[in-house]
């Protein structure tokens, strides 16, 4: 199963270099022997230069300027067939395996947000769900440190949806494996820019046995 979202994300694609966005629908990547190639028919060109020839200095310019051509054509072609379907506007973004499952209680909550429950499910490949009685959205996260040390820390970026104002929202999530209970704290910067004040909570975490969270709501658990 893939969800297909509106965002363009910067991804990572194996074998190839991520060189810039050229517009705001389109990331350019340049394959890495396409690099290779051109620095080294610029490097001939500088040799060439040095020589009285001026044949031979024609024919590197021709040779460099056709490379730098041929990787262009290939860039814009390469990277829409990875990041984009045919229409230009969606990217696909598969779910990962599943991992582990959060149950978060909030004991301070944010008084936009009052949902003092939620469940966050996790994916191998760094994607996300989380669900409560006023949110279902999608996102994407990066862990610093495993589910089973005793402190770690979570960042996420949610994709946007009608839970942040059709924007993008940032968390970060610090852990704590307890005695008695396990708990969090969480800072967080909302899609009015706005960094809101420190949440905290507790938490159970079990495994995510959910291999496709599209139909997971609050009210279909």
């Amino acid at each position: 199963m893939v969800l297909n979202t509106a965002l363009l994300s910067r991804g990572h694609f194996p074998n190839d270099t991520l060189y810039k966005a050229k517009h705001r629908k389109t990331i350019t990547v340049i394959n890495s022997y396409a690099v290779v190639h051109l620095f080294g028919s610029l490097s001939m060109l500088t040799h060439f230069i040095h020589e009285p020839d001026q044949e031979n200095h024609v024919k590197a310019i021709a040779t460099a300027a056709a490379s730098l051509f041929m990787l262009m054509s290939g860039v814009t072609a390469q990277a829409q067939g990875l990041t984009t379907t045919a229409d230009g506007k969606n990217l696909t973004v598969s779910f990962g395996q599943p991992t582990i499952k959060q149950t978060l209680h909030y004991r301070k909550m944010y008084d936009k947000k009052p949902f003092p429950d939620a469940e966050i499910y996790y994916y191998d490949n760094g994607v996300y769900k989380i669900i409560s009685q006023g949110e279902n959205h999608y996102g994407v996260y990066v862990m610093q440190g495993k589910f089973d040390d005793e402190t770690f820390t979570v960042r996420f970026i949610s994709l946007p949806s009608t839970d942040w104002g059709n924007k993008t929202a940032f968390h970060q999530l610090t852990f704590v494996h307890g005695d008695k209970q396990n708990t969090f704290i969480q800072n967080a910067i909302v899609d009015t820019g706005e960094a809101i004040s420190i949440q905290n909570g507790t938490y159970t975490q079990e495994k995510n046995t959910v291999t496709d969270p599209v139909s997971t709501s609050w009210e279909h658990k």
